[in-house]
């Protein structure tokens, strides 16, 4: 009885040995500037206050050469992010872009966590049927918002390359 747990907990610790995750990097692919606006005040409910924000447009920058690569469309999508008991901000916003190569629209999703009106870090999710943007769809990126100066924001976004090392 007591073989068989000593026999798989060494099996595992032989597998854990082949399998190493590599330190993730980060590729910038886009900064970029938003106007926001908030539309309330926070508007309590039972896990914080819920925020709700407009999106007054914007633009995403090639970070090499400042070009722009695409427009945050304004009036579309929005903010609906909580600002929990804890004091922490956890934002859950949709944006609608145009990108410039070719006028489709792209669509980004948020989910993060930071600091309500300040900043914020989240997961950013791309959805674009762009024939010269279509590797977004795949791709892990993350956002990281600064609202601390006066509008509009500032923005970057980076592709995390997580590659696994055998």
């Amino acid at each position: 009885m007591f073989f068989f747990p000593v026999l798989l907990l060494a099996s595992s610790l032989q597998l854990a040995a082949l399998v190493q995750a590599a330190t993730p990097t980060l590729t910038h692919l886009f900064n970029g500037t938003i106007f926001v606006e908030p539309v309330a005040d926070l508007i309590p409910g039972p896990f914080g206050g819920r925020s709700l924000i407009t999106l007054n447009g914007g633009t995403l920058l090639n970070p090499s050469n400042g070009d722009v690569v695409a427009n945050i469309l304004p009036g579309l999508g929005g903010e609906l992010g909580l600002l929990g008991s804890n004091n922490v901000f956890y934002p859950d916003v949709r944006a609608v872009l145009q990108w410039v190569d070719d006028s489709t629209f792209g669509y980004l999703e948020l989910h993060g966590s930071g600091e309500y009106g300040v900043k914020a870090t989240a997961y950013a999710r791309f959805e674009t049927n762009s024939s010269s943007r279509v590797q977004l769809n795949g791709l892990f990126t993350i956002f990281r918002l600064d609202l601390s100066s006066s509008s509009p924001g500032t923005f970057d976004i980076y592709s995390v390359d997580d590659t696994i090392n055998n």
